[in-house]
C-alpha cells in the first residue's frame, strides 16, 4: 500500500486516539513511527503500533529524581517515543544552563528510532548520546540463548549544514525486521539469527523462536553488554523480558564547554567534505557520513509518499 506522509501519521493517530491516547500523545508517537518509514527504516515504524494499543495500564510519566544536571523519569509503562521525548527535552534544557546533563527513564518500552531525539539536540547545537536496553532477543557472542537487546545506541553531533547522525543496532537486525520477513514470507539473510537449537537459519519463524547474533561478532556482543549496563542504571530491568522496562539514557553535551560553538560546527563540517572527497570504491556514488542516506531517503519518501507492505495495513486497519 501506498500512502502520503500525511497519510501515514492520520492512520496512525487515529488508530491511537481510538484506543485512549490524548491527541498531542497520539501525534508525537505517529510522528516517530512515520519518521522511521521516511528514513528508509520500516522495521522500526508502524509495525510497532498493534503491541503499543495492546498495552495497557500506563499511568503519567513521573520525575523520580533531578537536579541541574540530571534526571530520572519513570516512564508509567508508556512507550518510549513519548518518554524518550521527555527526556531528551529536559536533557536539552539543562545542558544549555550547566553545558553537560544525563537522562535516563525506566518503565518504558519501544522507542522507535533513537536518531530522533539525538537530532533535537545536535539542531540546538549540541551533542547527544542516546541507548536502550531492550527486550530479551539476542544471543551474546558465544551463546545460543537470547540474553541482550537489540540494544541500540545512537550519537549526534551539530555542523554548519544537518546534523551527523549515527544510529545503529547492535544486532544483526531487529525484531520487526523478522516479523516483516514472517508477513511476507520471506528468507533472513544467512548470519543473523539462530533457531532454538542453535543451528543458523534464514526462517524468521525459527529466529523469533531463537535468536539474533550481535552485529560484529564479539564487539558488537560486548557494545550491547554496555548498553544494557547503562540501562540497568536507568533502573530497567536487567534483562527485559517481552516489550516493557527498558532502560533508556541520554547524554547531552553543550560544545562550547570546549570551543566555540561556531568553531566546532565548522571543524565537524570539514571532517564531513574530507569524508565527501575521498574517493569511493567501484559501484559506490559518493561517499558518505552517517545518518546522509537516511536524510536522502526522508526527503524522497516526503515527496513521494511511502509504501506499507500489505499484510502490515491490513493490520492497521483492523486495529
Amino acid at each position: 500500500m501506498h500512502l502520503s506522509h500525511s497519510d501515514a501519521r492520520a492512520l496512525a493517530e487515529e488508530i491511537l486516539l481510538r484506543h485512549g491516547f490524548d491527541r498531542p500523545d497520539a501525534e508525537l508517537v505517529s510522528e516517530v513511527l512515520v519518521e522511521a518509514h521516511l528514513w528508509g527504516r520500516p522495521t522500526s515504524g508502524l509495525g510497532h503500533l498493534r503491541h503499543i494499543v495492546e498495552t495497557k495500564n500506563r499511568q503519567c510519566v513521573t520525575v523520580v529524581r533531578e537536579d541541574s544536571r540530571s534526571v530520572l523519569l519513570d516512564g508509567g509503562n508508556n512507550p518510549g517515543f513519548l518518554v524518550a521525548s521527555k527526556a531528551m527535552q529536559l536533557a536539552i534544557g539543562k545542558a544549555k544552563q550547566t553545558g553537560l546533563a544525563t537522562a535516563a527513564a525506566r518503565n518504558a518500552y519501544l522507542g522507535g528510532i533513537n536518531g530522533y531525539y539525538v537530532g533535537m539536540a545536535a539542531r540546538e547545537n549540541l551533542i547527544a548520546m542516546m541507548t536502550t536496553s531492550s527486550g530479551q532477543r539476542v544471543a551474546p557472542a558465544g551463546a545460543i540463548d537470547p540474553l541482550f537487546g537489540t540494544n541500540p545506541i545512537a550519537i549526534a553531533v551539530p555542523t554548519l549544514n544537518d546534523p551527523v547522525i549515527l544510529d545503529m543496532a547492535t544486532a544483526s537486525t531487529n525484531v520487526g525486521g523478522l516479523r516483516r520477513a514472517a508477513r511476507l514470507d520471506e528468507a533472513l539473510m544467512p548470519g543473523i539469527a539462530i533457531g532454538p537449537d542453535g543451528q543458523p537459519t534464514t526462517d524468521p519463524a525459527s529466529a523469533l523462536d531463537g535468536a539474533i547474533l550481535p552485529f560484529g561478532g564479539h564487539k558488537g556482543s560486548g557494545l550491547s553488554m554496555m548498553i544494557q549496563c547503562l540501562g540497568i542504571l536507568a533502573g530497567g530491568a536487567i534483562v527485559p523480558r517481552g516489550i516493557a522496562d527498558f532502560g533508556f539514557f541520554f547524554l547531552v553535551i553543550d560544545p562550547s564547554l570546549f570551543m566555540p560553538i561556531e568553531e566546532y560546527k565548522a571543524r565537524t563540517s570539514e571532517l564531513v567534505q574530507q569524508v565527501h572527497s575521498l574517493r569511493p570504491e567501484e559501484g559506490v556514488e559518493v561517499v558518505r557520513v552517517p545518518g546522509e542516506r537516511s536524510q536522502s531517503q526522508r526527503t524522497r519518501h516526503l515527496a513521494e509518499g511511502i509504501e506499507i507492505d500489505d499484510p502490515l495495513y491490513d493490520e492497521l486497519l483492523r486495529l
